[in-house]
Protein backbone atom coordinates (compact mmCIF):
# COMPACT_ATOMS: atom_id res chain seq x y z
CA UNK A 1 0.00 0.00 0.00
CA UNK A 2 1.71 3.35 -0.70
CA UNK A 3 1.59 6.19 1.96
CA UNK A 4 -0.80 8.61 -0.04
CA UNK A 5 -3.09 5.71 0.54
CA UNK A 6 -2.51 4.51 3.96
CA UNK A 7 -3.26 7.87 5.13
CA UNK A 8 -5.87 8.26 3.37
CA UNK A 9 -7.52 5.18 4.71
CA UNK A 10 -6.90 6.06 8.03
CA UNK A 11 -8.73 9.66 7.72
CA UNK A 12 -11.57 7.94 6.19
CA UNK A 13 -11.75 5.61 8.89
CA UNK A 14 -11.25 8.41 11.78
CA UNK A 15 -14.17 10.31 10.14
CA UNK A 16 -16.89 7.86 10.55
CA UNK A 17 -16.47 6.82 13.80
CA UNK A 18 -19.52 8.40 15.94
CA UNK A 19 -17.47 10.64 18.70
CA UNK A 20 -21.43 11.17 20.36
CA UNK A 21 -21.07 7.26 21.18
CA UNK A 22 -17.57 7.39 22.77
CA UNK A 23 -17.68 8.15 26.60
CA UNK A 24 -15.36 10.50 27.93
CA UNK A 25 -12.48 8.89 29.53
CA UNK A 26 -12.31 6.81 26.07
CA UNK A 27 -12.29 10.09 24.28
CA UNK A 28 -10.00 11.49 26.65
CA UNK A 29 -7.30 8.66 26.06
CA UNK A 30 -8.43 8.22 22.52
CA UNK A 31 -7.21 12.14 21.95
CA UNK A 32 -3.90 11.78 23.75
CA UNK A 33 -3.11 8.72 21.40
CA UNK A 34 -4.27 10.81 18.17
CA UNK A 35 -2.33 13.27 18.82
CA UNK A 36 0.59 11.52 19.62
CA UNK A 37 0.59 9.38 16.19
CA UNK A 38 -0.03 13.29 14.17
CA UNK A 39 3.13 13.98 16.15
CA UNK A 40 4.49 10.95 14.16
CA UNK A 41 2.96 11.54 11.29
CA UNK A 42 4.83 15.09 10.91
CA UNK A 43 7.79 13.49 11.87
CA UNK A 44 7.80 11.44 8.68
CA UNK A 45 6.05 14.34 6.58
CA UNK A 46 9.41 16.40 7.47
CA UNK A 47 11.93 13.15 6.42
CA UNK A 48 9.71 13.19 3.47
CA UNK A 49 9.94 16.72 2.83
CA UNK A 50 13.38 17.06 3.11
CA UNK A 51 13.61 13.81 0.67
CA UNK A 52 11.52 15.85 -1.81
CA UNK A 53 13.65 18.81 -1.88
CA UNK A 54 16.90 16.85 -1.90
CA UNK A 55 15.67 15.47 -4.67
CA UNK A 56 14.73 18.32 -6.78
CA UNK A 57 11.00 17.71 -7.08
CA UNK A 58 10.06 21.14 -6.83
CA UNK A 59 11.51 22.71 -10.08
CA UNK A 60 9.33 22.69 -12.97
CA UNK A 61 6.71 23.98 -10.79
CA UNK A 62 7.99 27.19 -10.25
CA UNK A 63 8.14 27.26 -6.13
CA UNK A 64 11.31 28.02 -4.83
CA UNK A 65 11.81 25.04 -2.32
CA UNK A 66 9.55 22.29 -1.43
CA UNK A 67 8.03 23.46 1.02
CA UNK A 68 6.39 26.53 -0.85
CA UNK A 69 5.27 23.88 -3.73
CA UNK A 70 3.74 21.72 -0.97
CA UNK A 71 1.96 24.88 0.73
CA UNK A 72 0.59 26.02 -2.80
CA UNK A 73 -0.76 22.48 -3.77
CA UNK A 74 -2.20 21.85 -0.26
CA UNK A 75 -2.95 25.56 1.63
CA UNK A 76 -0.95 24.81 3.88
CA UNK A 77 1.74 27.18 5.37
CA UNK A 78 4.91 27.40 3.37
CA UNK A 79 6.32 28.56 6.97
CA UNK A 80 5.62 24.85 8.76
CA UNK A 81 6.69 23.42 6.12
CA UNK A 82 9.93 24.69 5.80
CA UNK A 83 10.38 24.11 9.66
CA UNK A 84 9.49 20.60 8.69
CA UNK A 85 11.90 19.78 5.52
CA UNK A 86 14.81 21.65 8.54
CA UNK A 87 13.68 19.18 10.67
CA UNK A 88 13.18 16.41 8.08
CA UNK A 89 17.30 17.33 7.30
CA UNK A 90 18.18 16.94 10.85
CA UNK A 91 16.75 13.97 10.92
CA UNK A 92 18.73 12.90 8.22
CA UNK A 93 21.99 13.24 9.98
CA UNK A 94 20.91 12.20 13.38
CA UNK A 95 19.17 8.63 13.56
CA UNK A 96 18.82 9.14 17.39
CA UNK A 97 16.43 12.48 16.34
CA UNK A 98 14.91 10.19 13.96
CA UNK A 99 14.44 7.58 15.83
CA UNK A 100 12.75 9.74 18.79
CA UNK A 101 10.07 11.69 16.31
CA UNK A 102 9.08 9.14 14.46
CA UNK A 103 8.46 6.30 17.45
CA UNK A 104 6.68 9.27 19.41
CA UNK A 105 9.59 9.24 22.16
CA UNK A 106 9.53 13.38 21.51
CA UNK A 107 6.60 15.29 20.10
CA UNK A 108 7.22 16.80 16.60
CA UNK A 109 7.07 20.00 18.14
CA UNK A 110 10.02 19.53 20.73
CA UNK A 111 11.70 17.84 17.88
CA UNK A 112 10.60 20.95 16.17
CA UNK A 113 11.95 23.11 18.68
CA UNK A 114 15.37 21.67 19.72
CA UNK A 115 16.61 21.54 15.49
CA UNK A 116 15.46 25.44 15.57
CA UNK A 117 17.43 26.04 19.10
CA UNK A 118 20.64 23.88 17.99
CA UNK A 119 20.83 25.83 14.81
CA UNK A 120 22.74 23.40 12.49
CA UNK A 121 24.46 21.38 15.19
CA UNK A 122 23.64 18.07 15.31
CA UNK A 123 21.43 16.46 18.03
CA UNK A 124 22.87 14.02 19.70
CA UNK A 125 21.19 11.12 21.92
CA UNK A 126 21.87 13.61 25.30
CA UNK A 127 19.77 16.04 24.24
CA UNK A 128 17.16 14.27 22.93
CA UNK A 129 16.88 12.24 26.08
CA UNK A 130 17.09 15.09 28.13
CA UNK A 131 14.16 17.06 26.07
CA UNK A 132 12.48 14.08 26.46
CA UNK A 133 11.50 14.67 29.73
CA UNK A 134 10.75 17.61 29.67
CA UNK A 135 7.38 20.05 28.86
CA UNK A 136 7.43 21.94 25.12
CA UNK A 137 8.13 25.11 26.49
CA UNK A 138 11.42 23.97 28.34
CA UNK A 139 12.84 22.37 25.64
CA UNK A 140 14.12 25.51 23.56
CA UNK A 141 16.22 26.72 26.40
CA UNK A 142 17.46 23.36 27.13
CA UNK A 143 18.79 22.95 23.66
CA UNK A 144 19.83 26.37 23.32
CA UNK A 145 22.21 26.27 26.62
CA UNK A 146 23.04 22.77 25.29
CA UNK A 147 24.08 24.28 21.71
CA UNK A 148 26.08 26.83 23.76
CA UNK A 149 28.00 24.23 25.86
CA UNK A 150 28.93 21.84 22.54
CA UNK A 151 29.33 24.50 20.19
CA UNK A 152 31.12 27.52 22.28
CA UNK A 153 34.46 27.06 19.91
CA UNK A 154 31.98 27.03 16.79
CA UNK A 155 29.82 30.39 17.62
CA UNK A 156 31.14 32.63 15.14
CA UNK A 157 30.47 29.68 12.53
CA UNK A 158 27.13 30.24 13.87
CA UNK A 159 26.79 33.61 12.60
CA UNK A 160 27.88 32.66 9.60
CA UNK A 161 25.12 29.56 9.34
CA UNK A 162 22.38 31.88 9.60
CA UNK A 163 23.85 34.06 6.91
CA UNK A 164 23.89 31.35 4.65
CA UNK A 165 19.76 30.78 5.60
CA UNK A 166 18.70 34.64 5.22
CA UNK A 167 16.14 34.57 2.95
CA UNK A 168 13.55 37.77 1.44
CA UNK A 169 10.55 37.34 -0.62
CA UNK A 170 8.51 39.91 -1.58
CA UNK A 171 4.76 38.77 -3.49
CA UNK A 172 2.72 41.01 -5.42
CA UNK A 173 -0.63 41.24 -4.12
CA UNK A 174 -3.68 42.36 -6.80
CA UNK A 175 -4.36 44.97 -5.00
CA UNK A 176 -1.40 46.76 -5.26
CA UNK A 177 0.24 45.52 -1.65
CA UNK A 178 3.07 43.82 -1.71
CA UNK A 179 3.47 40.41 0.84
CA UNK A 180 7.05 40.49 2.80
CA UNK A 181 8.08 36.75 3.91
CA UNK A 182 11.32 36.42 4.93
CA UNK A 183 13.87 35.07 7.42
CA UNK A 184 16.76 37.41 8.44
CA UNK A 185 19.59 36.79 11.21
CA UNK A 186 19.79 39.55 13.67
CA UNK A 187 22.29 41.99 12.40
CA UNK A 188 19.87 42.21 9.15
CA UNK A 189 17.48 41.85 11.19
Amino acid sequence: MEISEAIGEAADRCAQIDLDAVDATRLRTSLAEFRSGLSRLEASFARMTHAAQRAGAHLGTGARDTAEWVGRETGTSTHRNRIAAELGEAMSKSTELADAGTSGRISNDKAAAAVGAADGIVLDAAIIDEISELPLNSVRPAAENWRARNDAANEASRAERQRARRVLHLTGQADGMTRIDGLLEPDSA
